[in-house]
């Protein structure tokens, strides 16, 4: 549609002398009709998206919208704004693992298993150091171990079957026994693929004071040498959980966020319309307590070391449960499906008490009059220990001593050259039966 029987309107008329000066210094203003404009070309609206048309310019034809990634051009400016940030962020853990690490005539063996079993390596190459450093019996370490760790293994296992109550109540044999049930009904070997950690340290604790006890050992010196090797089984068998699929937290954006598949999510996050597997990724609270557990065991270890003079025996134990009760507090509010008691997740209230029991101990065993006698003071005297310059100069002395040893066997082996002064003396000849001959018989009348 085109405008008719407008009024002709200039589209410069300064006042004279003016608008040559200022609105149009070169002079090129003219009068124009707003007849001559078209308001709107015809066929507008007519196109279809992405449609081109002959009377098209090539920078008319622009690629299609796409909502929530499309960006508006800004005409003039030097670069295009920055697009909108994605919902997700690449990841650094994103592979969903295998739990099979190979099998062996048809049996699993699965990496949660290698993870506890390079964990209880590592724990023990800790504790035998932590047995010599306080001077304490360590062949009663390698019996302790096993008593400890069957212990700790129960306790965890009765924790997880608790908290995980739903995945055993149509089979409670497979809660007792490392087995699944298949499709058609029958059973197949599994492994333990569950562990608590809370009950595990209960148990194991209450294991560790009756051997302890037995063997007529004190049970505060012990638990000093075991508090690093907790954290240590810590940080290296929580990464079973990852080869799980287990113990992650709510989704995340975060780069270190871990891909879940269907089969292992819980809670609301089954629903992989709502959350789907591609670009949903999680917290993975495993990470979170092995990198505690890590720093855990060096802050424990220095403090031995450095800090001795301030502690009594057992203080390493107890503030293991102060941390570790910390930590898992923390993580245990972000899990999904979790054991609770009146709506409170039960890890939160059994490690609250893990907190409780090493302040109050702490604060109990360093009041007023107390301690009557310092971590420092149970250690071995290491006045008499010999030094690594003392090693090298025994080293040495060594060598010079075995090399006179071998210049006085050289010298005992060489006969012995007649003196020349001692023949001269002797006569020459001996008359048989005289005074001189040695081989005379004693004269008669002599003394026998």
């Amino acid at each position: 549609m085109e405008a008719k029987d407008v009024e002709h309107v200039p589209l410069v008329d300064p006042p004279p002398g003016v608008g040559h000066r200022l609105g149009d210094p070169l002079g090129l203003a003219v009068a124009f009709d707003l007849a001559d404009i078209d308001l709107a070309p015809t066929g507008i609206g007519d196109d279809q998206p992405d449609e081109a048309r002959s009377h098209d310019q090539t920078h008319d034809q622009q690629p299609p919208v796409e909502f929530g990634v499309h960006v508006a051009r800004v005409q003039g400016s030097a670069a295009p704004p920055p697009p909108p940030s994605r919902p997700y962020t690449p990841r650094m853990i994103d592979i969903t693992p295998d739990p099979v690490f190979v099998r062996i005539l048809g049996f699993p063996v699965y990496w949660y298993g290698i993870a506890y079993a390079v964990g209880l390596a590592a724990t023990y190459w800790v504790l035998l150091r932590e047995t010599r450093y306080r001077g304490l019996d360590e062949n009663l370490l390698g019996t302790g171990m096993i008593i400890v760790a069957i212990a700790a293994l129960i306790g965890g296992r009765l924790y997880h079957v608790i908290d995980q109550w739903q995945l055993y109540r149509d089979n409670p044999i497979t809660a007792i026994l490392p087995l699944t049930v298949k499709p058609d009904g029958s059973y197949a070997f599994a492994g333990f693929t569950g562990l608590g950690v809370p009950g595990g340290i209960l148990l194991g604790t209450i294991a560790a004071w009756i051997y302890v006890r037995r063997t007529h050992q004190s049970f505060w010196r012990w638990a000093d040498v075991v508090a690093p090797g907790l954290f240590v089984m810590q940080a290296i068998g929580r990464w079973g959980n990852f080869f799980n699929q287990e113990l992650y937290g709510p989704p995340t954006t975060l780069p270190w966020g871990i891909r879940i598949d269907g089969a292992h999510r819980v809670g609301d996050y089954a629903d992989i319309i709502r959350y789907p597997i591609a670009t949903t990724h999680f917290h993975p609270l495993f990470l979170y307590e092995s990198v505690s557990g890590i720093v855990g065991a060096l802050v424990l270890l220095w403090i031995a070391r450095r800090r001795d003079s301030r502690l009594v025996a057992g203080d390493l134990l107890l503030i293991f449960f102060i941390w570790y009760g910390l930590t898992r507090f923390a993580l245990e509010g972000l899990r999904t499906g979790n054991w609770t008691f009146f709506g409170i997740p039960t890890a939160q209230i059994v490690t609250l008490g893990f907190i409780l029991f090493g302040v109050l101990g702490l604060l109990y065993r360093h009041g007023p009059g107390r301690p009557d006698v310092l971590a420092v003071d149970l250690l071995p005297d290491r006045s008499a220990e010999r030094t690594p310059d003392d090693e090298e100069d025994d080293f040495w002395s060594d060598e010079d001593d075995d090399a006179d040893e071998d210049d006085d066997a050289d010298e005992a082996d060489e006969p012995d050259e007649p003196d020349e002064d001692d023949d001269a003396d002797e006569p020459d000849d001996v008359e048989p039966g005289s005074d001189l001959d040695e081989r005379s018989p004693t004269p008669p009348g002599a003394p026998a």
